[in-house]
């Protein structure tokens, strides 16, 4: 029997007609109801419901596409395999994956722009924004990218371009700060910092040590925290563990 794609590739008025006259005809109740129980039965598979095929916006775009003429018409297209149950449910299963993972993604969003999350960010590595920073966003090619307000980056592009960023407090995520420890260079000096951060039970992922000059020393470290706060908390320790210290401070890296 004829398939409802064909309806997407004859040109001719009268080859349509004549293919959507036999689709009426095989619109009986036997096809509405057997086709209605096939889906019904087959939508389990696709993790969607008989409710999620016939909603107005996917049942159009289903109606658009196969040129049913109502729901019914449908349920008899799949009844008299005018259409397969995998053009039916497919299309809608991977929409409502699509749009359980966009929401998702929304709701782990740790930044909120104009009131509104989004997904399509990047944190500047000019100024490395962390949770606690004040901070705004420019808009790019890309999307978005976030600054802290005293970013000195920022007098390139103008406070007519600023949009009003600020951060999902709801989401808690470990963000990378590289940090410059600089102090009197002395023996034992490193063990000692890394005796001070083991301490913390801050995790870090890299840590280089070198020479400024003669008796002065710089140690970048770049440690994963969630907050200002914990950033605080962990360099306060540091300075009060380890005599040497002069200065700590947040190092950009870009």
């Amino acid at each position: 029997c004829p398939s409802r794609d064909w309806l997407n590739v004859v040109v001719s008025h009268t080859a349509r007609y004549n293919i959507k006259l036999f689709f009426r005809k095989e619109t009986t109740t036997e096809n509405i109801i057997f086709g209605k129980k096939i889906l019904e039965e087959e939508c389990k598979n696709y993790n969607v419901t008989l409710g999620d095929v016939i909603e107005a916006e996917n049942f159009k775009e289903l109606q658009d596409k196969y040129s049913f003429d109502s729901i019914d018409d449908m349920f008899a297209s799949v009844g008299y395999k005018g259409v397969t149950v995998n053009q039916i449910l497919k299309p809608i299963s991977t929409k409502l994956q699509n749009k359980a993972q966009a929401k998702l993604a929304l709701d782990n969003s740790s930044i909120v722009i104009e009131g509104n999350n989004v997904i399509n960010y990047k944190f500047s590595q000019c100024c490395s924004p962390i949770p606690g920073d004040t901070i705004v966003a420019t808009s790019n090619r890309d999307g978005f990218s976030i600054h802290t307000t005293d970013c000195k980056n920022l007098k390139f592009i103008g406070p007519d371009r600023y949009l009003h960023a600020e951060w999902n407090n709801k989401i808690t995520k470990l963000y990378d700060v590289y940090i410059s420890i600089t102090g009197k260079d002395e023996e034992g000096v490193l063990s000692k910092i890394l005796a001070a951060i083991y301490q913390t039970k801050t995790h870090f992922s890299t840590l280089k040590a070198h020479i400024l000059s003669e008796d002065k020393f710089e140690v970048i470290i770049c440690i994963k925290i969630s907050n200002k706060k914990q950033l605080d908390d962990f360099t306060n320790y540091i300075k009060n563990q380890v005599p040497n210290i002069e200065f700590i401070s947040r190092k950009n890296i870009g």
